[in-house]
């Protein structure tokens, strides 16, 4: 065993070790994530939160009957929208389908929302869509649905593919 000797009795008890965040150290950090929060604390999304739930709730509709097509191949499905609702039938059918947890066959949106639906990016109105048994758009075009808040102004879109019927 090695015994270090100290010249003065002093240095012996008061040794520096550099462990641990100094006063001046931990107050900066407070300092630094008290501006921090009051920036992230003030900040408010600009998009209204009922408009983005309707649209995602039109997104899982137009899913439903995209399988519906997938699952069935002698039958095709068909959805229409008017401003504030749409509709869902069987293409040879006048029977409407009761969407998955509404309270009636037309689905209308929530108070001063609208819907619309185009093709050729927006250029030509259109009221219905049909899904065919590869649950993709049967006449094979791009469809764009736009979902507006008439109060506000504010509109979100999203689209159906060709081919696929993807919905982004």
């Amino acid at each position: 065993m090695i015994i270090k000797r100290y010249n003065n009795i002093s240095s012996f008890w008061h040794k520096k070790t550099e462990c641990g965040f100094t006063l001046v150290e931990l107050i900066a950090v407070l300092l630094i994530l008290s501006v921090a929060g009051v920036f992230i604390g003030e900040y408010k999304p600009s998009h209204n939160a009922n408009l983005v739930g309707e649209i995602e709730i039109i997104k899982s509709h137009l899913r439903y009957i995209r399988y519906l097509a997938l699952s069935n191949d002698s039958k095709s499905w068909k959805i229409y929208f008017t401003d504030n609702s749409y509709i869902v039938y069987e293409k040879t059918s006048d029977e409407p389908l009761m969407l998955p947890n509404e309270d009636s066959a037309p689905r209308f949106l929530s108070p001063g929302l609208t819907v619309e639906l185009s093709q050729n990016g927006g250029a030509e109105i259109v009221d219905h869509i049909i899904f065919d048994k590869w649950g993709s758009p049967a006449d094979h075009m791009t469809y764009q649905v736009k979902v507006s808040d008439t109060a506000s102004g504010e509109y979100r879109l999203f689209r159906i593919t060709k081919n696929t019927g993807f919905i982004r």
